[in-house]
């Protein structure tokens, strides 16, 4: 076993039921004007963005609400964010929601302070930010782990091209992890972030950057999203089965922070680039069982280890046997879910997934697989899920 590795992590985690309630004195400490970033005001979390507000307000905090984040959140959504907050002054940036707005939120506080454009800041590009406004997050969902990331994905609309800033300057400061909040989560969105949660926990334990500490967390979130994930999506009130997935997606975000994604991530974010009625989780979905059975036989032993933790009575099968059974686990909890997919349902034609081919080596995820897919690879990859049943 390799012991030599980096592991950082910047974000203060408060995690626990009714930890809402603290969002207005961790906000205080970073300032008294606050840019409140969630999708539409007038959505299905209106209270509860009415009672975040109220509570910063109460408190003596001066809150400016920009409810103009998108699903695949667009340059066109960002700039529009980062603009309010550099005419506003604001200090302290709010990330209240799903993934696609704490990925806002965190672009948005870093573009603020930064010449340009959020796009202008993509992982690979130079100059890099040299600064950030403070960013707490607050998730109402279980599965992109962006609370504890130090990335912030996003689309530019005119070149269907999905990218994203990776910077450890935009880590949040502060991740308000509650699971009181996920109560209300319909069970389809339930089931596409709770399967995220699960893939980044599984693409960082095979990465090539994993280490042993990445290893242990996302053990620990897989052994969760087992354990949880189908009761959440069967019984949205079960608060254990909820606090259980908070904590599987706060896995995953602390093991792809340090150890990233593989294959999948790459295909699902060209997918979400060009289709971007998918969400991110239905994009994994879509070729994770042509993905299994593809990478399997060069991580044996790591794809044996989850499948014993999904099946039990695999405890003494050989690695081939329990590897197997881990793509059949996989498989099996994707029908039980609802995440069993195929791109026809989705309006896409068999030229569109050429596009989506042609351009899956875009992102360097598929480098840090266990075998290394051409792109003829994921274009059959993608033909299977086009009309799976």
């Amino acid at each position: 076993m390799n012991r030599e590795f980096n592991y950082e992590q910047t974000t203060k985690i408060c995690f626990g039921r009714g930890r809402l309630k603290e969002l207005s004195s961790m906000a205080s400490t970073f300032g008294k004007k606050v840019l409140l970033v969630t999708s539409n005001k007038n959505s299905t979390r209106k209270e509860l963005y009415s009672k975040a507000r109220e509570q910063l307000e109460r408190n003596g905090l001066y809150v400016i609400h920009y409810d103009g984040v998108v699903q695949n959140p667009t340059t066109e959504s960002i700039d529009a964010g980062v603009e309010l907050a550099r005419v506003q002054n604001v200090e302290v940036v709010i990330g209240l929601g799903g993934g696609s707005v704490m990925d806002s939120a965190k672009a948005i506080a870093m573009a603020a302070v930064n010449e340009g454009r959020a796009w202008d800041y993509l992982f690979f590009k130079t100059p890099q930010p040299q600064r950030t406004l403070p960013m707490i997050a607050v998730p109402t969902t279980s599965g992109t782990g962006s609370q504890v990331t130090q990335v912030a994905v996003m689309t530019e609309t005119e070149s269907s091209t999905k990218s994203a800033v990776a910077n450890n300057l935009i880590y949040p400061r502060v991740a308000i992890i509650d699971p009181e909040l996920m109560l209300t989560m319909p069970p389809h969105i339930t089931a596409s972030t709770g399967f995220d949660a699960f893939c980044h926990c599984f693409e960082s334990y095979i990465n090539a950057n994993a280490s042993p500490y990445t290893d242990m967390i996302a053990l620990e979130g897989i052994r969760a999203v087992a354990a949880y994930l189908r009761r959440a999506v069967h019984d949205g009130q079960d608060l254990e089965a909820r606090e259980g997935m908070a904590w599987a997606d706060t896995c995953g975000g602390l093991a792809i922070a340090n150890a990233g994604v593989t294959l999948p991530h790459g295909v699902g974010m060209t997918i979400s680039g060009h289709c971007p009625q998918i969400m991110h989780g239905e994009s994994l979905a879509l070729t994770y069982p042509s993905f299994l059975k593809f990478t399997c036989p060069g991580a044996m032993s790591k794809f044996a280890e989850v499948g014993r933790i999904f099946n039990p009575k695999l405890k003494d099968a050989t690695d081939q046997e329990a590897a197997e059974g881990c793509c059949g686990e996989v498989e099996k909890l994707m029908k039980e879910i609802g995440m069993w997919l195929n791109f026809k349902d989705f309006g896409v034609d068999i030229k569109m997934l050429k596009k989506i081919a042609d351009r899956s080596h875009d992102l360097p995820d598929y480098k840090n697989n266990p075998v290394i897919a051409d792109v003829d690879e994921i274009y059959k990859e993608l033909m299977e899920g086009y009309e799976r049943v």
